[in-house]
C-alpha cells in the first residue's frame, strides 16, 4: 500500500470514529428528551469543548506528495495561500528565501489551516454550498 492510500485510510477511520461518538451522543440525548416527554429541542453551542490546534508551522510539500496535516496537495496550497488565495488572509505563511535567490521554502501554519477548513466547512454545511 503506498502512502497516499494509507493517510486516506487512516483519515477515514478518523472520520468513521467521529461519526459513530456523534450518533452515539444524538441517540442517547434523543433516548434522554423522549423518555421523559419533552420536546427535543437542539442546544445553541456545541457539547463539545473547543477544538485546539496544532500551534505550528510546516513547509508546503514537494510536487506530488500531500501534506501530512490537511491532505491538499502541493499545487492545491499553493493556489489558496498565494496572495489573494481564499486562505492567505486567514492563514499565516512564512516565506523562507536567502537574499538574491531565487526559490525559497514556503511554510504555512498547520493551526491556523485547520481552523480555515473548520470554518469554510461549516460555512458551507450552513449554506449548502458544496
Amino acid at each position: 500500500m503506498n502512502e497516499d492510500s494509507s493517510e486516506m485510510k487512516r483519515l477515514a477511520d478518523a472520520v468513521a470514529s467521529v461519526a459513530a461518538t456523534m450518533a452515539e451522543m444524538f441517540n442517547e440525548k434523543l433516548k434522554a428528551a423522549t423518555s421523559s416527554g419533552g420536546a427535543v429541542i437542539p442546544d445553541e453551542e456545541p457539547m463539545a469543548k473547543p477544538v485546539e490546534y496544532p500551534n505550528r508551522y510546516t513547509p508546503i510539500p514537494p510536487n506530488g506528495k500531500r501534506c501530512e496535516f490537511t491532505g491538499m496537495k502541493h499545487a492545491k496550497l499553493y493556489h489558496i495561500l498565494n496572495v489573494g488565495g481564499i486562505a492567505r488572509n486567514k492563514v499565516r505563511v512564512a516565506n523562507l528565501r536567502s537574499p538574491g535567490a531565487n526559490r525559497g521554502q514556503t511554510l504555512f501554519h498547520v493551526g491556523d489551516m485547520l481552523r480555515f477548513l473548520d470554518e469554510l466547512a461549516t460555512d458551507q454545511m450552513r449554506s449548502n454550498s458544496y
